[in-house]
């Protein structure tokens, strides 16, 4: 059966699309600057040690030590190692794109004192943009092999929640704004949703052809 585009995906496509636009056009304005800072002072404000630590092994999850080392289990896990190395190269390809991001947007990080190590400009959030492309691509071209629907839906959900957390500790550790990890989001989810859908609409449907089903 031919499989085509998902209307849901585009829909969020467009979506991350302007959130993306607005935010790195816009983060300089006081609407945004009121919700950043008021956050980013309620979290210093209500800081808690054990928090601190959780969040600190949270976001080791998006660091790139973390990234090669989950590639490498990848490797050796998966049937489909050229998948893997997609996955692994497109993370790597965006991550330069991010660092050009931070050099053409010049945004400084939040003026008070870090919980955890981080240099360079703000806007917009690595960590969230890592996360987002590497663990959704791993539900793109691996989760969504898994045959049974209920492991199926607990793999995308606890990877999901894994890449909220991420984005959500750069915050709470006080080296990004809400706005640098909400663009960062969504310039992730923009590069998911567009592989997504170019893997469902044409390389699904060359494999079923290829072997031998029924296209409609």
């Amino acid at each position: 059966m031919r499989k085509f585009i998902n209307k849901k995906s585009i829909a969020a496509l467009f979506l991350s699309v302007i959130v993306f636009v607005y935010l790195t056009n816009n983060y300089d304005t006081m609407f945004i600057r009121n919700i950043d800072e008021g956050l980013l002072e309620f979290l210093v404000r209500n800081t808690q040690p054990a928090t601190v630590f959780l969040f600190e092994v949270i976001t080791i999850m998006a660091n790139w030590q973390t990234i090669v080392l989950g590639s490498l289990i990848l490797l050796f896990l998966m049937r489909d190692k050229l998948m893997v190395l997609l996955v692994s190269a497109i993370t790597g390809l965006v991550y330069l794109v991010v660092e050009t991001l931070k050099m053409m947007f010049e945004r400084p990080r939040p003026n008070v004192m870090q919980l955890t190590h981080a240099t360079g400009y703000s806007m917009p959030s690595g960590h969230a943009v890592t996360a987002m492309i590497f663990y959704g691509l791993i539900m793109v071209f691996f989760v969504s092999k898994i045959e049974d629907k209920r492991y199926r839906r607990l793999a995308q959900v606890l990877l999901s929640i894994l890449i909220l957390l991420i984005a959500f500790s750069r915050v709470y550790l006080r080296v990004h704004y809400l706005s640098d990890v909400l663009a960062g989001l969504s310039l992730g989810l923009i590069i998911v949703t567009i592989i997504y859908n170019i893997k469902v609409g044409i390389f699904d449907n060359i494999t079923t052809y290829l072997e031998g089903e029924e296209i409609e």
